[in-house]
């Protein structure tokens, strides 16, 4: 799972055009992840998720050169179509129409030199 900052409260001393010029939403490298920081038993709870956060506000400090306020942090939403039923991610869609037309999924269907527009 890939997280997203968003919201970044850059320390820029009110700088407006040095605040201007730093990211306000950052995807995360993937060690940022839960399976990284989860314990020896597989948990990632409010203690794994509080010192992942500081590796992160460090890693925003480090990588950008300024402190900040604070940040949220999100997940990184998932590549989704909407549809006459609701959403469905991307992937679920192109082989359900590919089996439309026939195919077994849509790797199948490109590999015979087909393509959908999704």
């Amino acid at each position: 799972m890939s997280y997203i900052v968003k919201g970044i409260k850059w320390d820029t001393d009110e700088d407006q055009e040095v605040f201007d010029s730093l990211p306000q939403e950052v995807a995360l490298p993937e060690r940022f992840s839960k399976e990284n920081y989860a314990d020896e038993d597989g948990n990632f709870g409010e203690v794994e998720y509080n010192e992942m956060k500081k590796d992160i506000s460090d890693w925003l400090s480090d990588e950008y050169g300024f402190c900040h306020g604070g940040f949220t942090l999100s997940e990184e939403p998932e590549d989704l179509v909407e549809t006459n039923i609701g959403s469905i991610p991307r992937d679920n869609y192109l082989d359900i129409r590919a089996q439309q037309y026939g195919f077994d999924d849509y790797e199948d269907m490109k590999n015979q030199g087909y393509s959908l527009d999704a």
